[in-house]
Formats: structure tokens, sequence, C-alpha cells
């Protein structure tokens, strides 16, 4: 054979780039029969070149794609991601593969049914429509808990062409003693094989784009189905729920004050003073006007912030029972209920409820100082001790101070280390600081802004927070 620069050499006229021809070269050499290539020479020959072998049986398995959608099906199952999905079917082949259970899981269409944006009719949307209202011959109960990705139509048509290449690229490898292949050709096979696998698993990420989760906006409103777009170099899994995630139309935290604002909304406490955990539970894995939760567990938790919050104006209380004959509520906890076990059987109750049977007055603390009045003191009281000779050192330190909230992080810098830097290195120190905001907005607080600032402070774990009209 001839090496490349002699071909060059041989076409190039004066003033021509070069470059032409070597790309023309390498497209002559990919779908010629007959030319053959090994490194940078070329040469012609009677035998049939593998790159024409590879095209032939690439068309051959396009014409029957059955064997193209086994080896991507094959893939999508061996992706073990679930992101923040209770569970994932990747491409079921009827509705009774899918669990009616309530937490969220992925629907993964298989190839066999495609979507384009916009397109009402496509077969994906049909296929997700089917497995959302019904599991085998019964109705679906839980349809709040389910999420399809679909496949790109012209996407799913650029994967079965690598994944055609890669199938005949592979069949050549194991056909290397009957085609009776050389050592240079055995390694081009194996790399041209190798690179089509990787391009078939770029390529299923970019075709499974389509994003179809069910929602509607009243109860009694017809099912819509938003369609979002997921593209990214993870799993499929992953990215969808961080996609839903950012769009809240997954949730895998809630805080209390968001879970009453959609009691409130939607009317969950059907005109009734209180609502039992498993009725809730069951009204957010059905209705697909609520929130879409991953599982029981993340209302559980939800109760529970609710129910630790020291002021239930914008939560709840809760309670164990509620006794018919009387009227009254048994186990009433009216905030800063911590570590209390949510099961269910708990009553999440109305604050006014609430309020009404067991005013919220805190005691005094058992065992504390007596303010005011004239109660005996010194070390002829009883319980006191004999005072001690010599004066006696502070050893409490309390102050209160406000700040610039433009240039909160530069003063709270300075206190800490012109105050508290100094006695916090004391022997026996027991430091304790807690900060305190008050906002008032003259035009009022957005609810996406109340929703947004609720949830940041039940991350941030604070004691008690709440909005109020003034």
């Amino acid at each position: 054979g001839i090496d490349d620069r002699s071909v060059r050499l041989g076409c190039v006229q004066p003033g021509e780039s070069a470059a032409t021809f070597g790309d023309a070269l390498r497209r002559l050499s990919g779908r010629a029969r007959y030319i053959h290539q090994e490194g940078n020479r070329y040469w012609v020959s009677a035998r049939a070149n593998l790159n024409r072998t590879a095209e032939d049986r690439a068309n051959s398995l396009l014409n029957e794609p059955e064997e193209l959608h086994a080896e991507i099906v094959k893939r999508l199952r061996a992706d073990k991601h679930r992101g923040d999905f209770a569970a994932m079917h990747p491409c079921p082949l009827t509705s009774s593969e899918v669990a009616d259970e309530p937490e969220a899981r992925l629907v993964i269409i298989g190839p066999t049914f495609t979507h384009r944006k916009g397109q009402e009719d496509s077969g994906a949307l049909k296929f997700a429509k089917e497995m959302l209202e019904s599991r085998g011959s019964g109705p679906r109960l839980n349809r709040n808990m389910l999420v399809f990705l679909a496949p790109d139509t012209k996407g799913l048509e650029d994967l079965m062409a690598a994944t055609a290449q890669f199938l005949a690229w592979k069949s050549i490898v194991e056909d290397e003693e009957t085609l009776d292949l050389t050592a240079a050709q055995r390694n081009q096979a194996a790399a041209r094989r190798d690179s089509a696998n990787e391009t078939v698993n770029l390529r299923i990420g970019t075709a499974w784009s389509h994003i179809l989760a069910p929602h509607q906006k009243e109860p009694t409103a017809d099912i819509s189905w938003e369609e979002l777009r997921s593209t990214s170099n993870d799993a499929l899994a992953n990215r969808t729920s961080a996609k839903l995630k950012l769009d809240e139309l997954l949730m895998p935290v809630m805080g209390g004050s968001r879970l009453r604002m959609e009691m409130d909304r939607k009317n969950l406490w059907a005109g009734k003073d209180h609502v039992r955990f498993d009725q809730l539970a069951e009204y957010f894995a059905r209705y697909l006007y609520l929130p879409r939760v991953v599982s029981r567990e993340v209302l559980r938790a939800a109760v529970a912030n609710g129910a630790e919050q020291l002021v239930i104006k914008d939560t709840f209380a809760i309670a164990t029972d509620f006794d018919e004959d009387t009227g009254r509520y048994r186990g009433l906890k009216q905030g800063g209920a911590i570590g209390v076990v949510i099961d269910n059987t708990t009553l999440l109750v109305r604050p006014e409820a609430a309020e009404a049977q067991a005013p919220s007055v805190r005691p005094p603390p058992e065992g504390g100082d007596v303010i005011g009045g004239d109660a005996p003191s010194g070390p002829d009281a009883p319980g006191g001790s004999p005072a001690p000779d010599g004066p006696q050192k502070p050893n409490l330190f309390v102050a209160s101070v406000s700040l610039d909230a433009s240039r909160l992080g530069r003063d709270a810098g300075r206190i800490a280390e012109e105050v508290l830097q100094h006695l916090s290195t004391l022997p026996g120190a027991d430091v304790e600081v807690t900060l305190e905001m008050q906002v008032r907005v003259r035009d009022g607080v957005e609810d996406d802004v109340v929703r947004t600032v609720t949830e940041n402070c039940n991350t941030l774990k604070f004691k008690s927070h709440g909005f109020e009209r003034e």
C-alpha cells in the first residue's frame, strides 16, 4: 500500500488545501468496499474490508430492530441508580409490572414508544396514560406516585444507528476466526467495537430526555401532563429526580409549615378540626393536585417538624385520639413535641381547636426560682445554704444587641472576636448564642417567598419561626 502523504501529494494542486484530501481519503476508506487501511497506509484488494462488512451487518440489524431494542433494554435495566425515587421500573411491558404502592416510582418507557415535545398523541404518552389509569385488570389507586421518562423520536433513531454499529463490530470480533482476520484487523475491530459501545451509552442519555409528570390544578380539573426536558451526563434516574425537585414536582423533604399550607389550600381538613395521618398520607399518594412526595416517611417527618414548632399558628397540634362523646382530644400536644412518634392513628389538629381545649400557657419550669412576691430567702430559708464568705464573682453574662442587616456577617464576626472569645475560653464556660430576627414587609410577603424561607428555616434547624399578619 501507499501512505496518506503519497496520496495527498498525488492529488493536491497548487493553491488547494491538503486537509480536504485527507478528509476525503478517510471518508472513502470508510465507505468503499475494497479499500483497506492499516495505520496510515492504504491499498486496494479483491477482498472486502471490515468497514464495509460492519456496514452491511449494521444495515441488516436496522431492518429488523428487535435485536437492537433488546440491547438497549438490557443496558437500561443494568442501571441501578434510583435518584430520589423509591423505585425504578425500566422498560415495563405491561402495567402490572409497576407496583401500585404509596411511594414515588420512575417508569422508563421502552424503545418501542417515543415522544416529541408538544406531541399529544405520541406512543409514549399513550402508554403513560394507560399505565396511570390501571394496573393489570384493575384501576391504579396511587396515581400521584408515578413519573415517566420517554425517549425522543430523533434521539432514538441516532441511538439505534449507534447500537447497530456496536453489534456489527461486536459480531466481527466474535467471528475473527471465520473471517480469517489479520492481527491488525482484529485490533481495528476491537477498537471500533469499544468506540461504538461508548457512543451507545452516551446516546442513551441523549435519547431518554422527556419527563412526563401527570398533574391536576384542581380536584375537578382534567389531568394535564407536565413535559420537562432533562439532558445531562448523569444517570437517568438521578438527573430526572434533580429536575423534578427543581420544579417542585418531586419532594424528598417537606416542612411542617408547607404541609399545613397544602392542607389549607386543598381543604384536606374536609370540614373537620382534625385529620388522621394515614388518611393524609393516602391523599398525597392518590390525588394528582397535591405535591408528589417520595414516600410516606416524608410526610411523617413533616408532621414531626410541625409538632416541634413552639408556635403552631402556621402548623398544627397533634393528638393520639379524639373522644366523640366528650369532644376532647387525648394526648394533645401544642408545639414543642420533640421526639414524638408519628404513627398511622396520629391526629393532626387545627391550632384553633387545640387552643379551645387547652390554652397554650406554659407553666414555670419545675424547681425554678420564684420571681417577685415575699418568698423567704437567705441562709435560713427552706432549702437554703449558708452564704459563702467574701465577695462573690459574677458567673453569668447576658447581652443583646441590634445588628445591621446589610452587614450581618461583619458585625457578628466582631462580636465573636471582641466579646465571645474572651468568655468562651474561660474554664467551665458554657456559651449559648441565640439569633432573633424580626422582619416587617409593608406590602406583605408572597407565597413563594414564605415557602422558601420556611423550608430554609426547617433545614437550618430553627427552634421557632413563622409568619404573622399584624
